[in-house]
């Protein structure tokens, strides 16, 4: 998980949002089935893409990709 997790961050530097956010979905999946403290380190990232992807109008594509790695956004 730490090879996903640290190319969403890499993503992140470059402004790659979409890219980060399918590699840190990954990250989270890995962590969530190893039951890993790292889980939450992922979230705050999740979280931090959000905010980035919501001020460019993409929630719609944060969402699907959300979906498409089976995790649950609740409001």
């Amino acid at each position: 998980p730490e090879g996903y997790y640290g190319l969403g961050r890499a993503y992140i530097m470059i402004d790659d949002y979409e890219n980060a956010l399918h590699n840190i979905c990954k990250a989270y999946n890995i962590y969530s089935d190893m039951k890993s403290p790292y889980r939450s380190d992922a979230e705050d990232v999740m979280s931090l893409i959000f905010q980035k992807m919501k001020k460019n109008h993409n929630e719609k594509l944060f969402d699907k990709i959300m979906k498409e790695n089976g995790i649950n956004v609740s409001e």
